[in-house]
C-alpha cells in the first residue's frame, strides 16, 4: 500500500512538472476572450466620447447615419471626465514600469503641477511688466501677450506630444548583404507612441549626476517641446531628415 502511494505521488509530481515546463498555449477560453476583445474594441467606428465631437457630428448631420453603424466600445482613457485626459492616461499606461501605475500617476501629477507653477510665474511677471509700462510699445517690440502664455498644463502636454509626433520613421532592411534605412509611413497611434517613447527614453538617458527629480526634468522637457524646441524636436527633425535622404530605398518595403 505504501509503495503504491509513493508511485502515485511520483507520477503526479512528474505530470505537474511537465505541465509547468510545457509552453503556454491558448485554450478555448483565451481565444474566446481575445475574439470578444477584438469585437468590442478593434472593429467599428470611433465613439463620440467628447462633447465637442458630438456637437460637430450633430451640426454636420452625421448622427442619423451613425445610428445604423457599428460603434466600438470606448477604451478606459476615452472619457469626457474633467479629471482624466486621454493623452495623460495613455502616457501613464505606456511608460509605467512593472505595473507601478500609482507611481507613474504621482510623477505625472507632480510634473503637471511643476508646469503650472512655471507658466504661472511667467504670466505674473509679464502682467506686472505690462501694468508698469501701460503703453502700446510692448506690442510693437514683440513682447508676448498674456493670452499667448498657456497656463493649463494638460493643454501644454497635448501640444508637446503633437509637436513631437513623427510623420515617417526609418527601419533597417537587409538586401543583398547590405543594410538600408528604409522610410516607413506610420499611423497616428504609432506616431503618438513614438513621441512618448522618445520623451521617456531621453529622460532616462540624461547624464549623471542627476541633481533634479524626474518630474522636474519631465516638466522642463514638455515645456520645451510645446514651444517646438528641445532635444525631442531635434530627434524628430533628424528622423525626418534621415527618411528624406533614404527615400530612394522606399521600394524595399515590399521585399
Amino acid at each position: 500500500m505504501l509503495v503504491s502511494n509513493v508511485s502515485l505521488f511520483r507520477t503526479t509530481t512528474s505530470k505537474l512538472a511537465s505541465q509547468l515546463k510545457a509552453p503556454f498555449h491558448l485554450t478555448s477560453s483565451h481565444s474566446a476572450a481575445k475574439k470578444s476583445y477584438q469585437l468590442k474594441f478593434a472593429f467599428g467606428k470611433e465613439p463620440l466620447y467628447q462633447l465637442d465631437k458630438y456637437i460637430e457630428a450633430e451640426e454636420n448631420g452625421q448622427l442619423e447615419s451613425l445610428a445604423y453603424e457599428k460603434i466600438r466600445f470606448a477604451r478606459t482613457w476615452e472619457t469626457d471626465s474633467l479629471f482624466m485626459d486621454d493623452y495623460v492616461e495613455r502616457y501613464t499606461r505606456r511608460m509605467m514600469i512593472d505595473g507601478r501605475k500609482g507611481l507613474m500617476y504621482r510623477i505625472m501629477n507632480d510634473a503637471l503641477y511643476e508646469m503650472k507653477c512655471i507658466q504661472y510665474k511667467k504670466w505674473r511677471k509679464l502682467k506686472e511688466k505690462q501694468s508698469k509700462k501701460k503703453s502700446e510699445d510692448d506690442s510693437a517690440s514683440g513682447v508676448q501677450g498674456e493670452e499667448d502664455i498657456e497656463v493649463d498644463p494638460v493643454v501644454i502636454f497635448r501640444r508637446a506630444i503633437d509637436n513631437c509626433k513623427p510623420q515617417v520613421i526609418t527601419r533597417k532592411v537587409k538586401r543583398g548583404g547590405a543594410t538600408y534605412n528604409v522610410p516607413y509611413p506610420i499611423t497616428d497611434m504609432e506616431s503618438e507612441w513614438t513621441a512618448m517613447h522618445w520623451i521617456n527614453q531621453n529622460l532616462k538617458d540624461r547624464p549623471k549626476p542627476r541633481d533634479k527629480h524626474y518630474h522636474e526634468v519631465l516638466a522642463r522637457e514638455i515645456l520645451e517641446a510645446s514651444m517646438n524646441r528641445g532635444q525631442i524636436i531635434k530627434i524628430r527633425d533628424d528622423t525626418h531628415r534621415l527618411a528624406q535622404a533614404n527615400k530612394a530605398y522606399s521600394h524595399y518595403r515590399w521585399g
